[in-house]
């Protein structure tokens, strides 16, 4: 049980910590919670690690992608911090067994295994899954990245592609509705259409007239006359005689 005494000497003994108080100190102190450094998100770089070497992979990847506004530019540099600890945890992986190997060097008959390399690494990686989790963590945490990498690029793709094909459409539709002006444009052969006379409506076929229904009757001619024309009628000389002419 916690006395009075003990609690005021452990509330004297925090006052007089300050924390860390050189630049040195405090970037050291930072690193306190950092486990393995995968998925570190605010601090990508580890001490040891080059931050030349990081920011010409930024560039490099910059320069590849080729983002354009703000946004396309932060899915870039989140690519880079992807890749960068993808390429870590592979380092880590050899890291690993490169430890266990020299963790079970005095242990192992080497007459037994074999002076092999490819011995070695396989009983030290036996090793290590037997008595660890440390691969297996570190499989999974690698997997994730690569989820995670994956996703960004094709985010990436499809904000390109949509600014790509925006632009790409407002061009076409400012074409075409100026194209389409120019065809609802009158011309001098034609007439706005409320000036356009009214074509007269067709007038409907007539039908031909329907044959009699009964027998039909034949024609018949008045019988020529023996004396002479017929009353009424005048023959061919009569016809060209001149008036005023006497016959004699």
């Amino acid at each position: 049980m916690t006395t009075e005494r003990k609690r005021q000497a452990a509330r004297a003994n925090g006052a007089k910590s300050r924390g860390p108080v050189t630049a040195a100190g405090k970037a050291q102190s930072s690193q306190n919670a950092v486990k393995h450094g995968l998925t570190s998100a605010v601090t990508i770089l580890l001490p040891g690690e080059s931050e030349d070497q990081f920011r010409r992979e930024h560039a490099d990847l910059a320069c590849t992608l080729q983002p354009v506004n703000d946004a396309e530019a932060k899915l870039v540099e989140d690519i880079a911090n992807l890749q960068w600890q993808m390429s870590r945890a592979i380092r880590m992986n050899s890291h690993l067994l490169n430890l266990q190997m020299d963790a079970i060097a005095d242990a192992v008959d080497q007459e037994t295994i074999g002076a092999s390399p490819e011995a070695q690494i396989a009983l030290a990686f036996q090793n290590l899954v037997e008595t660890s989790t440390a691969l297996s963590t570190l499989d999974r945490h690698l997997a994730h990245l690569r989820r995670q990498h994956k996703y960004l690029r094709d985010e990436l793709t499809r904000l390109q592609s949509l600014r790509i094909g925006h632009s790409g459409s407002g061009a076409n539709a400012t074409d075409s509705d100026f194209f389409n002006k120019l065809q609802n444009e009158p011309t001098g052969e034609q007439l706005p259409q409320n000036q356009q006379a009214a074509a007269p409506p067709e007038a409907p076929l007539a039908s031909p007239p329907s044959p009699p229904s009964g027998p039909a009757t034949p024609r018949t001619e008045p019988p020529a006359s023996a004396t002479g024309p017929v009353p009424g009628t005048h023959s061919a000389q009569q016809r060209s005689e001149p008036a005023g002419c006497v016959r004699c």
